[in-house]
């Protein structure tokens, strides 16, 4: 899935030196330096501090100045109603939470956004669409084409239009071997403190029975 996004596949870096071997060269250069970048807080610096760990050195952030565009983008612009309404209504919401006001500003907000997005070009819309959804139909199914997890837990998630298990020791397998393979997990499951929606789908899938994912 990564190779898919950045274009780099393993052929490529087969004949390439692995990370450790290079591990103490980029801890000198990286000592004494700031550190920027977007979303290196959540990203860049968790691996790197994983990765010179299993090199076995020492990385910290400690006295260094980070400067993360991602954050400074998220406090400036936050993700929130008041901030959507001021982005795409150019105006300040008034007596945000309560029911009128958000409901009035949500109606607002999807008028703009539809205003808005529906003259964005093919090259201005995400990879795979040629237009803007018009219709309600197309608005649900595009609204959802992001959201992974099947149930409010997030114990199943699709993937490739399949759902496979999101946690433990089964992540990443897909439901449907799993049920025959390994019932044992599936009635685990059934049995422990998780969701009823989790249970259930556990439970079908048991009977034969699997999630269909919208098209």
């Amino acid at each position: 899935e990564s190779s898919a996004v950045h274009g780099i596949y393993d052929a490529d870096v087969a004949n390439e030196p692995t990370f450790r071997r290079v591990s103490k060269d980029l801890f000198n250069f990286l000592e004494g330096c700031d550190l920027g970048g977007y979303n290196i807080l959540k990203f860049d610096i968790p691996m790197l501090k994983r990765e010179f760990s299993r090199a076995g050195l020492d990385f910290t952030t400690e006295g260094r100045r980070i400067v993360d565009s991602f954050n400074l983008y998220t406090l400036m612009e936050p993700r929130n109603l008041s901030g959507a309404y001021r982005y795409f209504c150019g105006k300040d919401l008034k007596n945000a939470h309560s029911a009128a006001a958000d409901t009035l500003a949500s109606f607002e907000i999807f008028e703009s956004e539809v205003e808005k997005y529906s003259k964005y070009t093919a090259d201005q819309l995400p990879e795979g669409m040629d237009k803007f959804p018009e219709t309600l139909d197309e608005l649900h199914r595009f609204c959802l084409s992001n959201q992974t997890a099947i149930d409010p837990e997030g114990r199943f998630r699709w993937k490739n239009n399949e759902a496979v298990i999101a946690f433990g020791k089964k992540a990443g397998t897909p439901l449907r071997p799993l049920a025959a393979d390994d019932p044992g997990f599936l009635r685990w499951i059934i049995n422990a403190d998780f969701s009823p929606e989790t249970k259930k789908i556990a439970s079908d899938a048991l009977k034969g029975v699997f999630p269909v994912k919208e098209n």
